[in-house]
C-alpha cells in the first residue's frame, strides 16, 4: 500500500511538471515573428521564467556583452529573446556555477574555441579543488574548537588516574631545544616561558615546510621514554594531531603511533596553586604509581592539549590537557588492556561502571592536588 501511495506521488509530480510545460508552449505559440520567419521570439519574462533565471540577469548578460537579445522593439524598447538562444544561457550557467567571472565567460564566447574552454575550466576545476582542500582543513580545525569548548564547559573528572586502551592515532612532531622543564618543588614559569618560545619554532617550522598552518593548534609535548626511565624529565619534541582532511601527503608524513594501554590523567591549568609547573607535578606522581603498581613506561609521554585558553579570549596561557603514559606490566612487557576508549577518552563513561572495568585504580586513590 505505501508502495501505491509513493508512486501516486511520483505520477502526480511528473502530470504536474508536464502541466506546466504544456502551459508555457501554449503560452509562447503565437508571438511575434523575425522578419516574417518562423522563429518564436520570447519576451524577457518569458525568457527569464523559461530558464529560471531573474530579468535582472539577462539584463546583466547584455550590458557585459555575454548575451545579446535577439531582436529588441525600437518603438518599445521591449527585448526579445529565441529559443535557440537558451542554449547559450545554458553554458552561462554553467560557467558561472564553475566559477567564471562575467568577464571570463564574455572572453570564452568570443573566442568560439573548445580548447581555450577545456583549459580555462581546469584551471578553475583545479581552484575550487583547492578550496575543497582547505574547506575540510577549516572543518576539521573548526570541529576541534567546537570540541575544545564543549569539553571546556563540561570538564572531565581531573586529578584522577585512570588507565586507557588508546587507538592508533597518526602525529607529526616537531623537535624542540631540549627544554628543561622544572622541578617538582621549583618555579614552573621559566619551564612554561621556554615552551611558548619553542611553539613560536614549531609554527615558523610549519610555514617553512609548506603545511598546513591550521595545523598549529592544540601543540602538545613529548618526554621521550628513555629520559623517564632515566629520571630526566625534559620536554623532548612537540606534536599534533593529523588526519585525512590535511591532505594525503600530510597524513603520509605523519608519524603512525599504535594502540597502546595508557595511564592517563586529565589536568585542569598549567601551575599548582603554589606557582609549580603542574605538570611536572603529576607525571612525578605518575611515575611512583606506575612503579606501586609494578608498571614501566612502555613508550614516550605525551600531554594532549583538550581545551587551549586564548581560544577563549584570556589572557595568557591556561589549559586543560590529558596526560597520557604507555604502561605495560614489568612481568608482562607484551601486555595491553582489552577495553578500548574513545580519543577524547570518552570520560563521560568514568562515572558509570564501564570506568569500574576500565580503571585499575579505585576512587580512594584519586589524587586531590
Amino acid at each position: 500500500m505505501r508502495g501505491c501511495k509513493r508512486y501516486d506521488r511520483k505520477r502526480r509530480k511528473g502530470a504536474s511538471v508536464a502541466n506546466q510545460l504544456n502551459k508555457l508552449t501554449r503560452h509562447f505559440e503565437g508571438d511575434a515573428q523575425i522578419g516574417g520567419g518562423n522563429e518564436t521570439l520570447l519576451s524577457i519574462g518569458q525568457m527569464a521564467r523559461l530558464n529560471a533565471v531573474s530579468e535582472k540577469a539577462l539584463r546583466l548578460y547584455q550590458s557585459k556583452g555575454i548575451l545579446e537579445p535577439a531582436y529588441t522593439d525600437e518603438a518599445s524598447g521591449y527585448r526579445y529573446y529565441t529559443l535557440g538562444q537558451c542554449a547559450t544561457l545554458d553554458m552561462i550557467c554553467q560557467l558561472r556555477c564553475v566559477g567564471f567571472s562575467l568577464e571570463e565567460i564574455a572572453e570564452t564566447l568570443k573566442d568560439s574555441d573548445v580548447a581555450t574552454l577545456r583549459d580555462r575550466v581546469r584551471d578553475h576545476v583545479q581552484q575550487i579543488e583547492t578550496q575543497m582542500h582547505e574547506l575540510a582543513q577549516a572543518h576539521q580545525v573548526g570541529g576541534d574548537l567546537l570540541r575544545s569548548c564543549e569539553v571546556y564547559l563540561d570538564k572531565p573528572p581531573c586529578n584522577q588516574l585512570m588507565l586507557e586502551s588508546m587507538p592508533e592515532r597518526r602525529v607529526l612532531e616537531f623537535p624542540l631545544s631540549r627544554v628543561e622543564t622544572s622541578e617538582p618543588e621549583g618555579d614552573g614559569a621559566h619551564a612554561m616561558g621556554a615552551w611558548e618560545l619553542n611553539l613560536r619554532f614549531v609554527k615558523r617550522e610549519i610555514v617553512e615546510r609548506e603545511l598546513p598552518l591550521s595545523l598549529f593548534r592544540n601543540v602538545g609535548c613529548i618526554i621521550a621514554r628513555d629520559d623517564l626511565l632515566a629520571g630526566c624529565i625534559r620536554y623532548d619534541r612537540a606534536f599534533v594531531f593529523v588526519t585525512p582532511a590535511f591532505g594525503e601527503d600530510v597524513f603520509r608524513e605523519a608519524k603512525r603511533i599504535p594502540a597502546q594501554t595508557c595511564l592517563c590523567e586529565y589536568i585542569d591549568g598549567v601551575f599548582t596553586n603554589d606557582g609549580r609547573e603542574r605538570e611536572t607535578v603529576e607525571l612525578a606522581h605518575m611515575l611512583e604509581e606506575c612503579e606501586k603498581r609494578g608498571m614501566e613506561p612502555a613508550g614516550d609521554y605525551r600531554g594532549e592539549i583538550i581545551a587551549d585558553s586564548p581560544a577563549f579570549l584570556y589572557e595568557g596561557r591556561e589549559m586543560l590537557f590529558k596526560m597520557c603514559l604507555p604502561v605495560r606490566l614489568k612481568d608482562q612487557p607484551t601486555w595491553q588492556m582489552p577495553v578500548q576508549r574513545d580519543v577524547m577518552g570518552s570520560w563521560r563513561g568514568l562515572r558509570g561502571t564501564a570506568a569500574d572495568q576500565a580503571s585499575l585504580f579505585h576512587e580512594g586513590n584519586a589524587k586531590g592536588r
